[in-house]
């Protein structure tokens, strides 16, 4: 019997020592674009969402980062702050934003897409669809115009947030972990 129990041991910590290397985090960070071609991160900048060119540097499992997500089920909320990730169902014009609370009747569907295989840190990909709504099923992109400023001189390009049926473009969480 002792025997048996020594060797269920030894087997059961063999088989963990050569399983993921990483702690998840219960965070996720979302991304334009494929991991190959990622494009920017969403995150929340002083209570609006926005696209930066580079994610956090910073990554600790202490300290959550204004581009990490926590994504419980059909929601999706920003890992500082109060903020989830939300639309209109209603609105026919298809905007995401920020918002304290989610919208009544607003929920995400995430889309299982394949796992690349690599020994990246994020794992889990998926696309943001609405859940309900004219534009449920569609997929969650931004859409970039040129604008002149309020000042008339100068053009510059404004991005925000849009569920559009089948962009070129669209945004992917994956869940992320910390390796020691």
């Amino acid at each position: 019997m002792c025997r048996r129990l020594l060797l269920l041991l030894v087997v059961c910590l063999a088989a963990g020592s050569v399983g993921v290397a990483g702690t998840p985090l219960g965070r996720s960070i979302i991304t334009l674009g494929s991991e190959a071609h990622c494009l920017g991160f969403v995150a929340v900048q002083g209570g609006q969402l926005v696209l930066n060119r580079e994610g956090s540097r910073d990554r600790s499992p202490d300290k959550p980062q204004a581009d990490e997500w926590h994504i419980a089920g059909t929601e999706i909320k920003c890992a500082v702050g109060r903020w989830y990730l939300t639309y209109d169902p209603s609105d026919k014009r298809g905007r995401v934003f920020v918002a304290r609370k989610p919208r009544d009747g607003a929920w995400w569907d995430i889309e299982k897409l394949p796992e690349t295989g690599s020994l990246d840190e994020r794992e889990y990909p998926g696309l943001l669809r609405p859940g309900s709504g004219p534009r449920k099923g569609w997929y969650l992109t931004v859409e970039e115009r040129r604008e002149k400023a309020r000042d008339g001189k100068e053009a510059r390009t404004m991005r925000r947030f849009v569920l559009a049926r089948n962009p070129a473009r669209k945004v992917q969480c994956s869940r992320y972990y910390f390796h020691k």
